[in-house]
Order: C-alpha cells, then structure tokens, then sequence
C-alpha cells in the first residue's frame, strides 16, 4: 500500500485531520512530515495559507523529522507570507527550533541574514532570536 505519500497533500490531509480532531490520521501526517516534505510544500498554498495553531502543531511535533534548520526556513516562509498579520506569533514559532543543532554556516548564512531582513519579526522577536542564534553561534564555534 502507498499510505500518504503524496507529500503534497500531508499539509492538507494534516489540516482536514485537526479540524476533525482525529488524532490518529494526525500523527500519521507528521510522522511523514520530513525534510523532503518540508522543501516541497514550503512554497505551496496548502503550507502558507495554514492558521499559526497548525503551524504551531507542526513545529512542536516530536514525530515530525525535519533537520532544524529546514524547519526555520519553512517557519520563515510562513510568517514572510502575511508579515504584518503574523509577526505577532514569530517569537512563538521560532522559539521552538533547536539553533544549537544547526550548522555554523546556516546560522550565518540562513539564519542571521533572514533576522536582519525579515518584515514578519517585531522587536521582541528579532532581540529574542539574536540573543538565542548568538548563544547557539557561540558553541558551534567552540565545537569545531
């Protein structure tokens, strides 16, 4: 059998599950939620039009796999969808991403420079998130 393999249709198929609150085909969802997933429907509307709780759902997952980084970008690309309508919750979402599991080179290349660009972050968030990437910057250099 294929089961959901259409990674298109798991942002959708997890909306449809949430919204009729059936946990099983919810975690099935997630359970295939992974970094080939992620690149695919980061651009998609199912992804970028999906309400923050769904989101949410999706970032704090523990059955989800997604490397961390690739879990910021897609983060990023929702919030940079409607920037002033969800800059309120960028603090929330983005706080849920491991920076010290993310290579130093991502987090100067991808993670910084969306921080200084970024219309979809306030000033509570952009100050949360130097402050964290720095820490994580910190000990990725002591490591290598």
């Amino acid at each position: 059998s294929s089961g959901i393999n259409a990674e298109y249709g798991i942002v959708s198929m997890f909306d449809y599950a949430q919204s009729i609150n059936c946990e099983t085909l919810s975690t099935a969802c997630l359970q295939r939620f992974n970094d080939q997933v992620a690149e695919n429907i980061q651009t998609s509307n199912d992804w970028l039009e999906l309400d923050y709780y769904r989101v949410k759902a999706i970032a704090t997952s523990r059955v989800v796999s997604t490397s961390e980084i690739t879990m910021f970008r897609i983060i990023c690309r929702w919030l940079d969808q409607k920037p002033s309508e969800r800059k309120n919750v960028a603090k929330s979402l983005l706080s849920n991403i491991n920076y010290d599991m993310i290579d130093h080179k991502s987090l100067v290349d991808d993670v910084y420079e969306w921080i200084g660009d970024a219309d979809s972050l306030d000033d509570d968030a952009r100050l949360f998130l130097l402050k964290t990437v720095s820490a994580a910057n910190k000990k990725s250099k002591a490591n290598k």
